[in-house]
């Protein structure tokens, strides 16, 4: 039995159903150099304006996402990088 210094450290996020299909939105706007703005995840999501405002809202709260300003207004990134990098560069 491996002991407690030998395990991962456990990340004490916790994502909703709504929380994940939002940060997913904004992470494939992201990666494909879209601008992930609140209408932009509106647009994608199908979900209510406010909905989805209050979802971006916890999620940056949480340390998910970072705002970050943009030409059509505030946007939103993954805190973490995407796991694929950039489009087009591979993985390995």
């Amino acid at each position: 039995m491996a002991s407690d210094s030998d395990r991962p450290g456990v990340d004490p996020r916790v994502l909703t159903d709504l929380g994940a299909h939002v940060y997913d939105t904004v992470a494939t706007l992201a990666y494909s150099g879209r601008s992930a703005t609140s209408d932009e995840v509106t647009a994608a999501t199908g979900l209510g304006r406010q909905t989805v405002s209050d979802v971006l809202e916890a999620l940056t709260a949480q340390g998910v996402l970072l705002p970050k300003p943009g030409r059509d207004g505030e946007a939103y990134e993954p805190a973490l990088p995407c796991p694929g990098g950039t489009p087009g560069t591979p993985t390995r």
